[in-house]
């Protein structure tokens, strides 16, 4: 009996749950929903304007470097908004705004893209 075909040999992920990388990323922004309405009640205008900032800045980023790259840019992916609201909750609300940007910038122009962008 040989064994040559009884192995098939597949690149991972070798089982699929049919999740996709919107709906991962999109439950994760829809978990996170009540620490923002938190952040609002605690810290108020401050850190409102300090999501805002972080969650803009990180999608505003992704949005031009697709445009810059001649790619058809998704607006249905979350994974810069959920980038973004995680570098706010880890900012403190007396965070300088231009700071929060700069951070977001960061973490999608040097974490993100360089590895491949969502999915990868």
């Amino acid at each position: 009996m040989s064994f040559q075909n009884s192995f098939k040999v597949t690149f991972s992920p070798h089982i699929h749950s049919g999740n996709s990388a919107f709906k991962m990323y999109f439950a994760g922004v829809l978990s996170l929903l009540p620490a923002v309405f938190a952040v609002a009640y605690f810290f108020g205008l401050s850190g409102v304007l300090l999501l805002a900032t972080t969650v803009s800045g990180s999608y505003l980023t992704d949005f031009s470097v697709n445009f810059l790259a001649y790619k058809k840019f998704n607006f249905k992916d979350t994974s810069a908004i959920f980038t973004g609201l995680l570098l706010a909750f880890f900012l403190p609300p007396t965070c300088p705004l231009w700071i929060a940007f700069a951070g977001a910038v960061f973490s999608i122009l040097v974490a993100k893209i360089p590895f491949g962008g969502t999915g990868s």
